[in-house]
């Protein structure tokens, strides 16, 4: 993972090919992660069900893509590619794995694998998604979770996912973040039977 001079995630001249990813897997925490995550290209893919796309390697449909509303552009960065996953579930579309593509992708090329801003954004997003999409039993599990996060970084700073200061940031852009969700929802018109049916299938938490 980390060259003889420092750089990470570079490709290499020698060494074994490792798999990115396969698509998402949402657990019921509200995490998105990388399905066979720096798998062995030659080992066999892992059996966790598929439930959303990467945005770096995606073929989209431009009736489904249109029909769910698109990306959500106040997602900037991270999630957003969950967040239209989850849509098109819920409108009863599928999202498949199509193994014979293969892309080149430079993993955190622009803001780093696990810098303060990744963090940040990442919590942020994680939120904003789940409360337009998950069932309201979902969301307040989430959204408890994230308070509990909240209180062990107060609690245990040498140990803080985030700092003060984007915990603070979190906190003020919470009211805008809930009030576009509850707009979205209601524009989306999905019922809550099909919310807790999509979340069946889902991952326990990690």
């Amino acid at each position: 993972m980390v060259a003889p001079d420092g750089r990470r995630w570079r490709r290499a001249e020698v060494g074994q090919t490792l798999v990115n990813g396969t698509g998402v897997v949402l657990d019921r925490s509200g995490n998105g992660r990388d399905r066979d995550w720096l798998r062995p290209l030659d080992d066999g893919p892992e059996s966790a069900p598929l439930f959303g796309f990467s945005g770096g390697a995606a073929f989209l449909r431009r009736g489904p893509l249109e029909e769910v509303g698109g990306f959500d552009p106040t997602l900037f960065m991270y999630y957003e590619d969950l967040d239209v996953a989850w849509r098109l579930r819920l409108a009863g579309y599928e999202v498949r794995h199509a193994p014979d593509a293969v892309v080149v992708h430079r993993h955190a090329a622009s803001s780093g694998s696990d810098s303060p801003l990744v963090r940040s954004q990442s919590m942020r997003n994680r939120l904003a998604v789940v409360l337009r999409n998950a069932s309201a039993g979902f969301a307040l599990r989430v959204v408890l979770r994230t308070v509990g996060r909240l209180v062990r970084d107060v609690l245990r700073p040498g140990s803080a996912q985030l700092t003060p200061a984007a915990w603070w940031r979190l906190c003020r852009e919470a009211p805008a973040v809930l009030r576009h969700a509850r707009h979205a929802r209601r524009r989306d018109g999905v019922g809550a039977a099909v919310r807790r049916r999509v979340e069946a299938a889902l991952e326990p938490i990690g």
